[in-house]
Order: structure tokens, then C-alpha cells, then sequence
């Protein structure tokens, strides 16, 4: 008998997704692959960017590599997949769903739009794999999808929920929609209520307000390198890095969006996407508005 998802988180990334990964995978009655990254249903198949080539190679292609990923999964959990890409790539997302595994319970996690994608934008900063300031990458997005770039090059269109929570809500009969800020300022609620959805025991664990996945922006490519080289050794020989971890602070960036340019990005790209994506969902969303 094949051990498939009975649930799958679809996204959005940079939504908190990596920290409900690392802490629901500690439940006795959940199983979960330890990487948000499978791949599988979303098929994508643009890997044409200048950095997109490395990541190619982290695509679930096969139904049967996918299997592979819950065969360890024991009789008495609930088995579930996390990923980060299948809400924005909904349309191939929702088919391949379908076909392969049914109708699983689909957890949908959405953050403030204008938070999301600059949080997004800084993320790939910190990975030394983009080379434009935030608007100008924001006005790249079309150009770069004609030429083929990998999807997390998308930066708003990722945070137009709209359309793509529509259409899970259209195919699935039982459908979670959490918001981040939610979780963020009330993290055992909320995941009491994931809890309920997925019909587990309520179990909580002490990194219940810890932060995944943060990265910072660095300057210099080398001089992050050889901080974080010497930050690994000092971690191994004395439990914590003092070198390395100084080295790597004078070398941070730091940068933000100015109130203007938030209410900017409200007005001219996400002000009509909330409206009705609250309409939608009967839940009022003015923390998002600007």
C-alpha cells in the first residue's frame, strides 16, 4: 500500500513555512519529509536564469521518487507534505494533486503581501543570486519570466493570493487558509488550529516562538564565506561563535522600505488582491492595508 499525504501545506514561501515544517515534524502523529522543497506537483519547468541550474537538480520528477519521501512514515501518523511553490503554481499544482493523490486536506499560510515579497527579495539578496535593486527586480519580473527564470524570481506575483487561494478553495473540499501575522502573535492558537484540522492531539514544544530560516544580507560573497567557515569551526570546538559570528555581523547589510514605498506597493500592486481575497475568505485583512 502506497504511504501518501492525507494534507499539504502549498505556501506561500516566506510565510512561516520552514518554522511549521521544523515544528510540527516533531509531533509523534505527523509525519513529514524533512524538506518543504519536493517540487513534485508543481512542474515546473523553467531553469533558465543565471542561477537557476543548481536548483534543477532538486526536482522531485517521478511519482516514485516522490513516494520515497513517506515510505518511513509509521502505521498510526498522518502523513504530509510541506511546500513552499504549489500555491503560486496552482493550475499544475491542483491537477497533479488530483491525479496522484486525491483530495487531501490542503493548509494554506499567507502573509502580509508587501512583507512577504520584500522579505522574498531579501532572502534571495542573502543567497548572492540577485543583482537589482527591489523596484527595478519587481519591474524584471515579466521580462525574466519570458526568458524562462526559475518561478522565486516572481516577487509580487507570489503575493497576489487571490486567484490561487480561489482555486484550491474550487477544488478541494476541505481547505485551512492561516495568516502569518496570526501565527506570528499567537503561535500556540493557531497551531491548536491546525492541530484541530488535521484531528491530532494538541502538543506543544518549546521552540514554539522560534525563528527559521532568517537570513541576513551580507556585502562581500567571500567575506560571508570565510565568517561562516570559521563560525562552523568555533560551533564544533566551543559551542559558539565569537570570530566568526563578528565577522559576519560587520559584513551584514540591513535595508527596508520606507512608509511611502510600502504605501506605493499597496496602491499601485496589492490593493485590489486583498479586497477580494477578504471577500473570499469572510475575514477582515486592514493589517495588510497601507
Amino acid at each position: 500500500m502506497n504511504k501518501l499525504p492525507s494534507f499539504i501545506l502549498v505556501g506561500s514561501a516566506k510565510c512561516g513555512t520552514s518554522f511549521l515544517l521544523k515544528y510540527l515534524r516533531q509531533h509523534p502523529d505527523i509525519f513529514l519529509p524533512r524538506t518543504n522543497e519536493l517540487y513534485f506537483h508543481s512542474s515546473f519547468k523553467d531553469y533558465n536564469g543565471p542561477f537557476d541550474k543548481p536548483y534543477e537538480k532538486k526536482v522531485t520528477k517521478t511519482f516514485d521518487d516522490y513516494k520515497k519521501n513517506f515510505e518511513k512514515a509509521n502505521d498510526r501518523q498522518i502523513i504530509g507534505e510541506f511546500a513552499t511553490d504549489y500555491l503560486y503554481a496552482y493550475e499544475n499544482s491542483i491537477e497533479s494533486i488530483k491525479k496522484f493523490i486525491g483530495d487531501p486536506k490542503i493548509l494554506i499560510i499567507l502573509r502580509n503581501p508587501i512583507d512577504r515579497t520584500f522579505s522574498h527579495y531579501k532572502h534571495m539578496l542573502s543567497k548572492f543570486e540577485e543583482p537589482l535593486s527591489f523596484f527595478n527586480a519587481l519591474n524584471a519580473q515579466e521580462e525574466r519570466r519570458k526568458k524562462g527564470w526559475r518561478w522565486v524570481y516572481q516577487y509580487s506575483r507570489i503575493s497576489s493570493y487571490y486567484e490561487q487561494v480561489k482555486a484550491y478553495l474550487e477544488n478541494f473540499k476541505n481547505v485551512k487558509v492561516i495568516v502569518y501575522e496570526d501565527l506570528r502573535d499567537n503561535p500556540e492558537q493557531t497551531i491548536d488550529e491546525i492541530y484541530e484540522f488535521l484531528k491530532v492531539k494538541k502538543i506543544h514544544f518549546e521552540n514554539i516562538s522560534e525563528k527559521v530560516n532568517v537570513k541576513k544580507i551580507q556585502k562581500n560573497r567571500h567575506i560571508a564565506h570565510i565568517g561562516s567557515i570559521i563560525s562552523k569551526i568555533e560551533k564544533v570546538l566551543y559551542k559558539k561563535s565569537l570570530l566568526g559570528g563578528y565577522i559576519i555581523s560587520k559584513n551584514e547589510i540591513k535595508i527596508s522600505l520606507s512608509t511611502l514605498e510600502k504605501t506605493t506597493l499597496y496602491e499601485d500592486r496589492f490593493k485590489t488582491d486583498i479586497a477580494k481575497l477578504e471577500s473570499l475568505l469572510n475575514r477582515d485583512l486592514s493589517i495588510w492595508r497601507y
